[in-house]
């Protein structure tokens, strides 16, 4: 992906999305970023950090492809992060997807984040 031609964005760019798309852990992004890390600014590298986590968490609220899901609020409550889900089906699957993947975010975020699951 870092290596394809998109039309109108720049070869940076390019590797920043490569990177989130390859997440996977803080450590890999970490290893696949070395090579063009002075490219990156502090803050940038942060909220590459962020949004890997961020990316996966989404992805893993259609974890089984049967598009449960249908709305997703973000909200804080008491320091925590409240995620709330509004869904039509069971969605044990995409739970327990999201809950291995929240532990990434909640590390680069330095802060816990709440399930919520609403039934339509």
């Amino acid at each position: 992906m870092a290596n394809k031609n998109i039309n109108g964005i720049p070869h940076k760019e390019r590797v920043a999305i490569a990177l989130l798309a390859s997440f996977k852990n803080k450590s890999s992004l970490k290893q696949y970023m070395e090579p063009f890390l002075h490219w990156f600014s502090k803050d940038e590298v942060k909220l590459l950090k962020e949004f890997g986590p961020l990316l996966k968490m989404a992805y893993s609220l259609n974890a089984t492809k049967r598009n449960v899901v249908h709305d997703v609020s973000i909200t804080e409550k008491q320091g925590n992060i409240v995620v709330c889900i509004i869904c039509e089906d069971d969605i044990l699957a995409e739970q327990y997807q999201f809950e291995k993947q929240k532990k990434h975010l909640e590390k680069a975020l330095k802060r816990e984040i709440v399930l919520e699951v609403l039934r339509n």
